[in-house]
């Protein structure tokens, strides 16, 4: 395992984040914990959950059963442990947003679900337009004077909401923000268009996430199959007769079939092309079950030429931003 410094922190987190989401509902605690445990033997140390997951209407559970498998095996000492806070968490009034009455209360509920006295990274899972920012980072400044976390991160925030967090911060000495999550995959190239610049002015760790596409990268699907049985995306009935869903399919299919030509699973090209952007600290992996985290872990060994990242880039163009000197405005 390889392992990155965390953004204004001392620590160092494996550049394979294991991703709880899925535990509580589609991986239930004895698969939870074969998977935890692999992890910790294959030498991953950074954990991601959030209070909300695995879903609305299963609120905690992914904590609960990360945190008493924590406990059961004497791991808090060797981790790195982050959840979030932001998403409705009942029907009662008040119980969601970054409100600093919700996150104080919030913490309070993920610590004792953890089993925890403390969180290493405690994160804002979306923008809360409806509370001034300050209110926002006041509250994460006290939780971090009282001990109760250490670092605060930030995540799925577009690009002119993550530069008023830091400003925000910066003008009144809170807590630094030390990690951004973001989606990012073949699929999906968006990050590389103003949010890599961004975090490495401010110095920003950038934690990625959904590297498999929602299961679009996992294999499962092509343009012969767009709709496999058990599937993610067919059990939430996605229309792939759609342009814009096509053009995905003929991506993931082609890069499929790149993949098999080298002798490797779309699953493992998918994760290794991450792991060699030198823009990212950690690959957030969510698997289901031990298979899936075997297939994840796999990808390590991997190391794509110049030529593949070519050929990558040929089927699924980079993204960056528009030279403001395009413009004729601007031109000398």
């Amino acid at each position: 395992m390889k392992y990155s410094k965390l953004s204004n922190t001392n620590i160092s987190v494996s550049k394979l984040c294991l991703g709880c989401a899925n535990f509580g509902e589609r991986t239930d605690y004895e698969e939870a914990e074969k998977i935890v445990l692999a992890a910790m033997k294959n030498g991953i140390n950074f954990f991601d959950t959030a209070n909300v997951y695995p879903n609305q209407g299963l609120e905690g559970r992914s904590e609960r059963i990360l945190g008493k498998i924590i406990k059961k095996h004497n791991l808090r000492d060797k981790i790195i442990l982050a959840t979030k806070v932001r998403a409705r968490m009942s029907s009662k009034k008040g119980d969601s947003g970054l409100k600093k009455k919700h996150i104080l209360e919030q913490i309070k509920g993920s610590l004792d679900r953890l089993q925890t006295s403390f969180v290493d990274i405690y994160q804002f899972h979306r923008p809360d337009d409806d509370v001034p920012v300050i209110e926002q980072l006041s509250a994460i400044d006290l939780l971090v004077k009282k001990n109760l976390v250490h670092f605060h991160g930030l995540s799925s925030f577009v690009s002119w909401k993550l530069v008023e967090q830091i400003l925000i911060s910066k003008a009144n000495n809170f807590q630094k923000i030390v990690s951004l999550q973001e989606k990012y995959n073949l699929l999906d190239r968006q990050l590389e268009s103003q949010i890599i610049d961004i975090c490495k002015k401010y110095d920003i760790s950038i934690l990625a996430y959904s590297p498999l596409e929602g299961g679009l990268l996992s294999g499962k699907y092509d343009l012969n199959n767009p709709s496999p049985k058990n599937a993610r995306h067919t059990i939430w009935k996605k229309d792939f007769t759609s342009e814009e869903n096509l053009v995905l399919l003929t991506k993931a299919d082609l890069l499929k079939k790149m993949a098999q030509e080298k002798g490797i699973t779309l699953v493992q090209l998918s994760i290794a092309w991450i792991l060699q952007n030198k823009a990212i600290t950690s690959c957030i992996i969510g698997p289901r079950n031990i298979d899936q985290f075997n297939e994840y872990v796999s990808a390590l060994k991997i190391n794509l030429t110049d030529e593949d990242l070519q050929r990558i880039d040929d089927i699924c163009p980079p993204l960056y931003a528009k030279k403001i000197s395009k413009n004729s405005m601007f031109r000398k």
